[in-house]
């Protein structure tokens, strides 16, 4: 799994597809840096999915079909691993 660090290098502000969890499971998502200052969902993929396995091969599919990049899911405990002591 990548590391935040390593998430932010790779994308520098470029849009890109990963997955995310939501009330209704796990799906693709690609995310865009909007121009005031943060990142946000652009759109979702259609499936939804009980692990994120399903969501994973939807988002590398779509980002080869739209030509962008996918970048795994940054998890919680890589955060809590990258933050300073």
């Amino acid at each position: 799994m990548a590391s935040l660090k390593e998430v932010k290098k790779a994308v520098d502000n470029k849009p890109y597809i990963t997955t995310t969890e939501g009330g209704i499971g796990w799906f693709a998502v690609h995310v865009w840096w909007n121009p005031e200052g943060f990142w946000e969902p652009y759109e979702t993929g259609f499936g939804r999915y009980a692990t994120e396995d399903g969501a994973i091969v939807e988002a590398k599919v779509w980002a080869t079909q739209a030509g962008l990049e996918y970048q795994p899911r940054v998890k919680p405990e890589a955060v809590k691993d990258s933050a300073p002591a």
